[in-house]
């Protein structure tokens, strides 16, 4: 285990145990936010941004957290460069088609309400299949005036919603739980997320054939190399940062 912050390893082992499905008060994201403190480092109370606000600001407006969302979610300081990217390469275009988000494991749905925003998409569909999870999203995206589709159902029946606007450009977000497949020190295995990226994108990418969907993942810093070539072998990649890739098209003769 990194030992670099201590207190957040407390914190996560907490919140993904005993914690995981307690409703969190403000002092508790807080106290979060204040644990990534380390050599050079101080903790910051509103490390934890969502939705465009502090943990002050949006919990004023009644969002509420699980320990299992605070720790899985994508907060604005990722989630803002990443639909960033997303709007490179599909944004609303007079002419074009409209723009579709879905995300499939969408959590607390911070990274769906960037993505959809930046990219002037006129649908955002979201999939969680823990009952807790996505009532409590719902309520959030009512609270802050964001409208999406929240189904409480498994990333397979997302399928559906595809396959109902094949016309449509679609921008897929893939954010499966990591689990084992993040080590510190080696890093993201996408191998190894549940399920696997390529089946993710294996299982989407044929329903929407022209114009094909583009793909942000979410990833560490350190992405264990195979499994990046085993992507880049099968579809285009059209962006890579430190914290995101972006996929397009799958390629002709792909394994």
């Amino acid at each position: 285990m990194d030992n670099t912050y201590p207190k957040y390893h407390l914190y996560r082992e907490s919140f993904l145990a005993e914690r995981a499905d307690e409703r969190l008060a403000l002092a508790d994201i807080q106290a979060y936010g204040e644990a990534f403190t380390g050599p050079g480092v101080v903790g910051d109370p509103d490390h934890v941004k969502l939705y465009g606000m502090t943990p002050g600001d949006y919990t004023a407006r009644g969002v509420t957290l699980l320990g299992r969302t605070l720790i899985e979610c994508c907060i604005d300081q990722y989630s803002t460069l990443i639909a960033a990217a997303a709007a490179r390469w599909c944004s609303d275009r007079v002419g074009a088609p409209p723009v579709a988000v879905l995300d499939p494991f969408v959590g607390s749905g911070n990274l769906l309400f960037h993505v959809a925003r930046a990219c002037g998409a006129k649908l955002a569909i979201g999939f969680e299949k823990h009952a807790g999870v996505h009532r409590l999203t719902r309520q959030n995206f009512a609270s802050i005036g964001f409208s999406a589709e929240l189904h409480h159902d498994s990333h397979t029946s997302a399928v559906a919603e595809m396959r109902a606007r094949p016309d449509w450009r679609w921008v897929v977000i893939l954010c499966p739980p990591w689990g084992r497949a993040f080590q510190n020190g080696i890093g993201l295995d996408l191998r190894q997320t549940t399920p696997p990226i390529r089946e993710l994108m294996d299982l989407f990418c044929p329903l929407a054939p022209s114009p094909s969907p583009v793909f942000v993942i979410q990833t560490s810093r350190l992405v264990v190399k195979e499994s990046l070539s085993e992507l880049s072998d099968a579809y285009q990649c059209l962006e890579r940062q430190a914290r995101h890739i972006v996929f397009g098209r799958r390629l002709a003769g792909a394994p």
